[in-house]
């Protein structure tokens, strides 16, 4: 007990010499708030510093008038498209926009169109190949004939 006593008196006198320590021990720190306390009135000080918009008083209720003269006014096909939009019946695409793609497109690339369905058609050739290559060797397999 007579150690502890003796530390007590040790740090006593060490603080009491310490001007730092004395300053700031000297300040009363006022009672400890939680975080959450602190943060609300920090937020109630915010707000009660920013300016409120001044709303105007009014005098009476505020008068809509609603136009539907541009609602009336419907034309032919507008009545049509409609209707058409409307329909169950199921259209076909147009042809005559992809007739006038192959005209409009310059030598070139139809060359480079026509090349391109030739790889096409190697491409499907190569895969369809590849698919009985790979059914050949699952069979070969399973049967246990020759292995690869």
């Amino acid at each position: 007990m007579s150690s502890l006593a003796a530390l007590i008196n040790s740090v006593k006198s060490n603080t009491a010499s310490n001007t730092h320590l004395q300053r700031t021990l000297g300040k009363k720190r006022p009672a400890s708030e939680s975080s959450k306390d602190q943060l609300i009135k920090k937020l109630k000080k915010e707000k009660a510093a920013q300016p409120k918009p001044k709303q105007p008083r009014s005098t009476g209720p505020d008068v809509v008038v609603f136009d539907d003269s541009g609602l009336r006014a419907q034309t032919a096909g507008d009545r049509a498209d409609r209707k058409a939009f409307m329909s169950s019946k199921i259209s076909k695409p147009e042809t005559a926009s992809s007739t006038k793609e192959a005209k409009s497109m310059t030598e070139k690339e139809q060359k480079d169109e026509v090349e391109n369905q030739r790889r096409d058609v190697e491409l499907n050739q190569l895969l369809a190949t590849t698919k009985l290559l790979e059914d050949y060797r699952k069979y070969v397999d399973g049967a246990g004939w020759l292995v690869c």
